[in-house]
């Protein structure tokens, strides 16, 4: 292997003389730009030419990133949740390839004959190579040092890299150095090593940038800590999916609770203190502690000074700069902690029992209008007699129907002038057209297939995006075939809910209103499989084969922070409704949840609670946006899709915003002539505006801001869900 080895300025070499004290490691010097003890030039060819299995599995880090956390994450999922077998030391079970490579392992074992030094130390190139496979493979090098075939893709393992936060990452490679080798000096003094590119597998952000920029290699997953800590189920979720296992629920609750900080530090198969004792003996470390210390996020606050924390993150922000890696303090959108919503709904009652609805009128608070409220009797199957649905496999959508506020509704009535729509009523706790009520039964019933694919949203947080997404790539990127509309390769389910077509179609005869849009569920329920349907149905609306489980076709989730999703269905109603009134009068219509199919979060956290289910999965707006590649990948995966780097590198330009906005087959273009003239708009724009994020940084006042992100606090409290 061509090494290009540097020293240290003395400045720097001073520094870490003072503050390493091992003394069978030697001095540190630069290898191909990577901080490396002198050892590590020994074994180089060894390492170089290691040879690689394919039905290997690596975890790849930067020290103390959340590696051992990782490693058993993978090594349980993919040998079945054996725990049996998981007693079995984490360093036998997935040893560590590049540890000889930390000082003189030889030495040590001749200077020290009274304490047994594990193989797998002493020299762990050989060892892990002679290991059965599947082998399980850890290591901390920097993605140029890794083995030949591994870079040059000869051999094409699994690789899963996790990363951390820089500054937490500091602090416990600090903490973890002084334990195990009695690292003298302050905390400062370790910053200004760590700043400075001389801890050992420095540089940190190229490290992780090296890795960062294979992630759209098939057999690469990249993961971050910080998802680890906020949302461990839905990381198990996608680790599994990559290294092609399934979950029930039962082994993603209990492979969530082994992973647990407090169990993981419990666990001696895990937690390293039968290293750390000797270890510590052969550095002639002094330092009291554990190998698994705190595992929180964000110690820097604590630990860090303002001058500290002020390098760090132009340090940060220089390395990241174009690169789209964001964490949490450079993303755009960043608030909010999230879980799972009621889980009574969508419970299969329909499995057992009918429901036979009956209307009545109750008023709910004086002054207010009363509301219509459903009741209902659920009987066995044995005592239905012979009722005509019943023959028919038809049941009744319990619904409860409710009206708006009288303000609410005078407001509403001011700024909707829709002549078709019959106003927005409540129903099952969620803002739909009047108009809805006659086709519930419909959309209950609808003969779902298990080779459908449904892209679920709410209004302009995406949908077209997705659809379109989703699409080429369940159609091996068929461009052809694509230029068809989208509104009829992939049609609205519920859009014929929105409104009274059959008025709309008697008072505009000279106006083509496509089938898709005056008759959408029977549109799509004729069409050949595989259909690809989309809603903007909340969960608890769903057919109810989709909500039961009965049917399990895929179902892709779009969601998009609440703010920029608010200001573009403003424009997009107004420019296809021609919505009245302020846009302060619209957010307060969004906050009270009465803009139609509201609640957004209540919207959100429907399909968020079933994300751990197999056929479901969960995207963010601004992952597209952030990291379209990768969400591409992510996408064909759970599709069953294998894409090459050029279709991958095609399907990224293909869903360009320009592109997409140039592209006349979804675009929509040919729809919004049409529907202003219905609907008598008289205000310009487009269906595509400008797909930013935050606009609402210039669009909202700081009143509304304020108000936005107390009501995303509150319904995001405790769900797991973050921006």
């Amino acid at each position: 292997m061509h090494l290009q080895v540097e020293q240290f300025s003395d400045e720097i070499k001073d520094l870490m003389k003072t503050v390493y004290q091992n003394p069978f490691r030697g001095d540190f010097v630069k290898v191909n730009g990577v901080t490396l003890p002198e050892k590590y030039e020994k074994l180089a060819d060894a390492i170089e030419n290691f040879q690689v299995r394919d039905d290997d599995v690596w975890v790849c880090s930067f020290p103390k990133t959340g590696t051992t956390w990782a490693q058993e994450m993978v090594w349980c999922i993919a040998n079945d949740l054996d725990y049996e077998r998981a007693k079995v030391p984490l360093t036998d079970r997935f040893p560590y390839f590049d540890i000889s490579t930390h000082g003189d392992f030889p030495a040590m074992v001749e200077a020290n004959p009274g304490i047994q030094i594990p193989s797998q130390l002493v020299d762990s190139v050989n060892y892990t190579a002679n290991v059965p496979s599947p082998r399980f493979i850890k290591t901390h090098l920097p993605f140029n040092l890794l083995p030949r075939q591994l870079r040059t893709g000869e051999k094409r393992p699994k690789i899963i890299y996790i990363v951390r936060n820089v500054k937490d990452t500091c602090i416990s490679y600090y903490h973890f150095t002084r334990i195990l080798e009695g690292l003298q000096g302050s905390f400062e003094d370790w910053c200004n090593l760590f700043l400075n590119d001389a801890v050992m597998y420095g540089p940190f952000w190229k490290h992780a940038l090296g890795y960062w920029k294979k992630r759209i290699d098939e057999n690469l997953l990249f993961l971050k800590y910080e998802d680890m800590k906020k949302d461990l189920p839905w990381v198990i979720k996608k680790t599994a999916t990559f290294l092609g296992k399934n979950l029930t629920t039962d082994q993603l609750s209990s492979l969530t609770e082994h992973l647990s900080f407090e169990t993981m530090k419990a666990n001696p198969a895990v937690n390293n203190e039968h290293l750390i004792y000797g270890i510590k003996k052969l550095t002639q470390s002094k330092v009291d502690g554990k190998f698994m210390r705190s595992g929180e996020m964000n110690q820097w606050k604590s630990e860090m000074s303002p001058d500290i924390i002020e390098r760090f993150d132009q340090q940060t922000r220089e390395n990241l700069e174009g690169t789209r890696l964001y964490f949490k303090n450079k993303r755009p959108l960043s608030r909010a902690a999230n879980v799972v919503n009621n889980a009574v709904e969508g419970v299969p009652l329909w499995s057992f029992a009918i429901v036979i609805a009956s209307l009545r009128h109750e008023p709910i608070a004086p002054g207010n209008k009363p509301r219509k409220i459903v009741t209902v009797q659920l009987l066995p199957p044995s005592a239905l007699g012979r009722s005509t649905d019943v023959k028919r496999g038809k049941i009744r959508m319990h619904l409860q129907i409710e009206r708006f506020s009288d303000e609410l509704e005078d407001m509403m009535k001011t700024m909707y002038n829709h002549p078709f729509r019959n106003g927005l009523i409540k129903v099952n706790g969620f803002t739909m057209p009047g108009t809805y009520e006659k086709s519930a039964d419909a959309i209950e019933n609808f003969q779902v297939r298990d080779d459908d694919v449904w892209a679920c949203s709410f209004p302009k947080t995406g949908t077209t995006w997705t659809q379109e997404m989703v699409w080429c790539i369940a159609s091996d990127l068929d461009y052809e075939r694509g230029k068809v509309p989208l509104t009829e390769r992939f049609p609205h389910l519920d859009l014929s809910t929105r409104a009274d077509f059959s008025a709309i179609v008697k008072a505009n005869p000279e106006i083509h209103i496509p089938r898709e849009m005056v008759d959408s569920i029977n549109y799509t329920a004729n069409l050949p499989s595989p259909r690809f349907i989309k809603t903007h149905l909340p969960f608890n609306l769903l057919p109810r084969q989709l909500r039961t489980g009965e049917k399990r076709p895929k179902i892709i989730y779009i969601v998009r922070n609440a703010k920029d999703t608010c200001i573009s269905y403003y424009h997009f109603t107004r420019i296809l409704e021609g919505l009245q009134g302020s846009f302060e009068d619209w957010c307060n219509l969004f906050l009270q949840d009465a803009v139609m199919y509201g609640p957004f979060w209540k919207h959100a956290l429907g399909y968020w609670e079933k994300r751990v289910e197999k056929n479901l999965l969960f995207l963010k707006y601004e992952d597209m946006k952030q990291d379209l590649p990768m969400v591409i990948k992510k996408t064909a995966t759970f599709l069953g899709k294998n894409l090459t780097t050029d279709q991958l590198s095609s399907l990224t330009e293909h869903l360009s915003f320009e592109n997409m906005k140039a592209n006349p087959a979804v675009n929509n273009e040919h729809l919004i002539y049409g529907i202003k003239k219905l609907t008598q708009s008289k205000v310009d724009g487009k269906f595509m505006r400008n797909g930013e994020m935050n606009q609402w940084k210039s669009e909202m006042s700081p009143d509304i801001i304020e108000r936005f992100d107390q009501w995303t606090r509150e319904n995001l409290k405790g769900t797991r869900l973050y921006f």
